[in-house]
């Protein structure tokens, strides 16, 4: 599996500083290409990519003559009263991308109740998806509400609200049944 840290980074929405998203979403099974890159904003076919190292990235876009490309991967990890996880990717072309994050923390990522299980997030154009696997759950799909609270519905048990909480140095969501997820390193 793609490591954690690298998973939450990259998954997730992504800005060219135009209002066209690219939605980059890790894997979690081995084997598999370990990210796709959703170009339809573009009217452009998914591109595949790998890492490289810890912030080096290749990405394969299909109809692009003159890749591959490289991106060097930057995470900034906010300032007080500011998202965390606004970040930068700057491709060999010379282009950057801008990570948008559109609540108080990155949902992207791994989230823990305190066990050695991982529920991962992947936030998609206008919903997120919750790989419950770790418990042997189905996925979960979920909206944002506002900055500080999602909506998410689980499809073996039902609908829980979460509020977001930037808690240094941890990052939390604490659901409408009082149980408790903190972001994975």
């Amino acid at each position: 599996m793609t490591d954690l840290y690298n998973f939450g980074r990259l998954t997730g929405l992504w800005t060219d500083g135009s209002d066209r998203r690219a939605v980059i979403l890790c894997k979690r099974t081995p084997g598999q290409t370990p990210f796709t890159i959703d170009m339809s904003d573009w009217d452009r076919p998914e591109a595949d990519g790998r890492f490289l190292s810890e912030f080096e990235i290749h990405a394969h876009f299909p109809d692009d003559e003159a890749g591959p490309f490289f991106g060097r991967l930057e995470i900034g990890e906010g300032r007080p009263g500011q998202p965390q996880g606004h970040g930068r990717i700057t491709w060999s072309n010379s282009s950057q991308w801008l990570k948008v994050v559109r609540t108080v923390i990155d949902l992207n990522g791994g989230w823990t109740d305190g066990s050695e299980r991982r529920a991962l997030i992947s936030e998609k154009r206008t919903f997120f998806t919750i790989d419950m696997s770790d418990w042997d759950r189905p996925a979960a799909r979920g909206t944002i509400v506002d900055a500080t609270t999602i909506r998410v519905t689980f499809p073996d048990d039902q609908t829980y609200t979460g509020t977001l909480e930037l808690v240094r140095p941890q990052y939390r969501i604490t659901w409408s049944n009082n149980s408790i997820w903190l972001a994975a390193s």
